[in-house]
């Protein structure tokens, strides 16, 4: 009597290729994900942060690790966090994303900023929508241009204080 043995091959070709490109593809967009050099980021219905960039990381001053977790209220100052997580919840209710507005924003370490944000919902297949916010730092633009207004005006100013005293 022979022992005998039975083997099942399968080709798993296939099946190791499309994980490899899977992978490839996932660091491919983590890479332009963290490259990107204006601040976005990813959150659920909830609020949570799925997923932070870089630039974002330091617009609101705290660690990717940190962010990515917690609710977007973590970043704001203690005061506007309560009116963010309402905000950010009706939304989701409305299916309403902002196409694109300009907010002052107060964070949690006390910095003050203006930031015009790009929104939109972003759904896949069998996933719950997120709401991808992306963000751009306004602060020095919108300081140059009231200080160019000022100067302007003391200008104007000038030229009006020139025209009466020479009038006289």
């Amino acid at each position: 009597h022979y022992p005998q043995a039975l083997f099942v091959f399968r080709d798993i070709t296939r099946q190791k290729r499309a994980e490899l490109l899977a992978a490839q593809t996932r660091l491919r967009l983590q890479t332009v994900w963290d490259a990107v050099l204006v601040p976005m980021r990813l959150t659920d219905g909830a609020g949570t942060i799925v997923m932070a960039n870089r630039a974002y990381c330091d617009l609101v001053g705290m660690s990717c690790k940190k962010l990515e977790g917690p609710p977007l209220s973590l970043v704001f100052d203690p005061a506007g966090q309560e009116q963010a997580l309402s905000d950010h919840a009706r939304r989701f209710e409305r299916d309403d994303s902002l196409q694109q507005h300009t907010a002052e924003v107060g964070f949690w370490n006390g910095k003050h900023a203006t930031v015009e944000v790009a929104e939109t919902f972003l759904s896949l297949p069998g996933q719950p929508p997120m709401l991808l916010s992306v963000m751009r730092d306004v602060t020095e633009q919108r300081q140059t241009e009231a200080n160019l207004q000022q100067m302007q005006r003391l200008e104007s100013i000038g030229q009006l204080a020139a025209g009466v005293a020479h009038d006289f």
